[in-house]
């Protein structure tokens, strides 16, 4: 695709399913995740109270100085009044973003609250069209890419494209075999996330190869596609069905 970056920074993706760890084990992660290099950290917003969320995020936010700290609301508000109080209540903390306040159709409720707010908001994973595109990059800071939704990898360019015109930054999310593929290509993506969570992001068990992460960096293969080759074995004895063509 053109892209000429031989490594690429990472966006570590932490704290999911905080309703059943505690705040000390979030702490902890947080700042392993720091002392192993990365420069950006996304947190999963537990969402249970605002007030003990603000509260959370300001330790966590102290527990990964030296890192860039944003938090995923995934979709928890259903009204304007709800997500613009839990919002206010984070908006001088200093977060790098906030995503997915709602769900990517009530993209002008998004709108509405980034209007009120001095935090940028990020979106975008679950859209699944260019029009789709297009309406919430009228509300949104940061466009959120996932090509496994959004048409694949040409989808995906083309929304980066949209989004390069609007003068936005892209996040592409998670599945970082793909995903690589696309920061390394594009000037307006800066970031790539990464999870070694199997629930978040299960690619990376079908690899042959375990993709080249170190310091809070990926480095760029030079075989084709950038390495990544799927490990048939693992595939079938993971699967759940087998079907021969």
């Amino acid at each position: 695709m053109g892209g000429s970056k031989t490594e690429i920074s990472l966006a570590a993706v932490a704290g999911y399913f905080p309703e059943t760890r505690s705040n000390e084990s979030l702490e902890t992660e947080i700042k392993g995740l720091v002392d192993e290099g990365y420069g950006m950290i996304k947190m999963r917003l537990p969402g249970t109270d605002p007030l003990d969320d603000a509260r959370l995020i300001k330790r966590l936010i102290k527990a990964a100085s030296g890192a860039r700290l944003n938090v995923d609301a995934h979709w928890m508000w259903s009204d304007l009044n709800t997500a613009r109080y839990a919002c206010n209540l984070l908006d001088d903390l200093g977060l790098d973003f906030i995503e997915d306040p709602f769900p990517p159709n009530l993209w002008r409720l998004t709108a509405e609250l980034r209007n009120n707010l001095n935090t940028p908001l990020a979106a975008g994973e679950d859209v699944t069209s260019l029009a789709g595109f297009q309406d919430l990059l009228e509300a949104v800071d940061i466009l959120r890419v996932d090509a496994t939704a959004s048409g694949g990898i040409t989808g995906a360019l083309a929304a980066i494209n949209l989004a390069e015109a609007s003068g936005r930054t892209v996040l592409p999310h998670v599945f970082l075999p793909l995903h690589s593929h696309i920061v390394a290509a594009s000037p307006v993506t800066t970031f790539a996330e990464f999870t070694t969570d199997p629930l978040v992001d299960p690619y990376a068990r079908l690899l042959q190869k375990p993709v080249n992460v170190a310091d809070g960096k990926m480095i760029m293969d030079d075989e084709p596609g950038n390495g990544w080759q799927v490990d048939w074995e693992a595939s079938v004895a993971l699967a759940t069905q087998s079907v021969t063509v």
